[in-house]
């Protein structure tokens, strides 16, 4: 798939715009890359290469690859889960030893009180009918 012809690319981050509530200006801001070169790619008029994908995915605070697959750079991960691929990339980002032992501390409870059933009804979903 030749990347200047993804679309569903541009798409895909404008969702994630909307999401942050950014513009084009403010992503082309904090990757250091002009407002045109932003709009370019989001409407598919030039193709997104390496670096250009690096620094959205660093502006972002997303995986590389995960950047990669949407670009179309890489191929669909199969039976991705995109959860786990985010725990993994944000344990790794953590720099502070501490930080990394407090994360898995934390999950060990998160564990813990599902184990239990122990957790917020809240958040649970609602019983289905018979």
């Amino acid at each position: 798939m030749s990347a200047i012809m993804n679309i569903d690319f541009g798409d895909n981050l404008i969702r994630i715009l909307k999401k942050k509530g950014w513009s084009q200006a403010e992503l082309a801001r904090r990757t250091g890359r002009s407002r045109t070169a932003i709009s370019d790619v989001i409407s598919g008029q030039r193709a997104i290469g390496r670096d250009l994908a690096l620094d959205i995915a660093e502006a972002f605070d997303m995986p590389p690859d995960e950047m990669f697959r949407l670009a179309g750079l890489l191929p669909p991960k199969p039976d991705a889960d995109q959860t786990l691929d985010r725990i993994d990339y944000l344990y790794h980002s953590l720099h502070d030893p501490d930080n990394k032992k407090k994360a898995l501390e934390y999950m060990e409870f998160l564990k813990m009180q599902d184990e239990k059933g122990d957790y917020d009804e809240r958040k649970s979903p609602s019983p289905q009918p018979r």
